[in-house]
C-alpha cells in the first residue's frame, strides 16, 4: 500500500473523522484549524493507536501535502482555496463543503455558477 502525506484544512467533526480513518489506515496527516488548540487535539485523538500519525500543522504545511481535504464551511473553503492558490496548483484536492443555505434547503449558488469574465478559479489548474 501506498502511504501518502494528507494535509486536511479543518478540525471541526468531519475534519477529525477523515483524519482518524486515514491514520487507520497508515498515512501521515497533518491538520491545521483556524483555533490552533483544536487541530492539536483533533490529531492527538486521531493518532491514538492508530498505525498512522496525525500532527497539528501550520495552514503552509498542510496544502504541502500530497492530498488536501478541505473539511472547512462554505464559502470557507473558497477563501482558503484562493489564499493558497500557487500551492494547490496540480494537488489532489478534496472539498468536503456542502454550499448550503442558511436554512439548510438549498444552494447558496446554482450547479453551474457564472463567474464574471476576469474572476479567476479559486484553484489554478493543473500545468499540462
Amino acid at each position: 500500500m501506498n502511504s501518502y502525506t494528507i494535509g486536511i484544512a479543518g478540525a471541526g467533526g468531519m475534519g477529525t473523522g477523515i483524519t482518524r480513518r486515514l491514520t487507520a489506515a497508515g498515512h501521515t496527516v497533518l491538520v491545521t484549524d483556524s483555533k490552533p488548540g483544536t487541530a492539536a487535539t483533533a490529531a492527538g485523538e486521531a493518532s491514538t493507536g492508530q498505525p498512522g500519525q496525525a500532527r497539528a500543522a501550520s495552514a503552509r504545511d498542510v496544502v504541502n501535502a500530497d492530498i488536501v481535504v478541505l473539511a472547512l464551511w462554505y464559502p470557507g473553503t473558497v477563501d482558503f482555496a484562493i489564499k493558497y492558490r500557487a500551492a494547490l496548483a496540480a494537488k489532489i484536492i478534496v472539498d468536503i463543503a456542502n454550499p448550503l443555505d442558511a436554512n439548510y434547503t438549498g444552494l447558496t449558488w446554482s450547479p453551474r455558477p457564472a463567474r464574471q469574465k476576469n474572476s479567476p478559479a479559486p484553484c489554478p489548474a493543473a500545468p499540462s
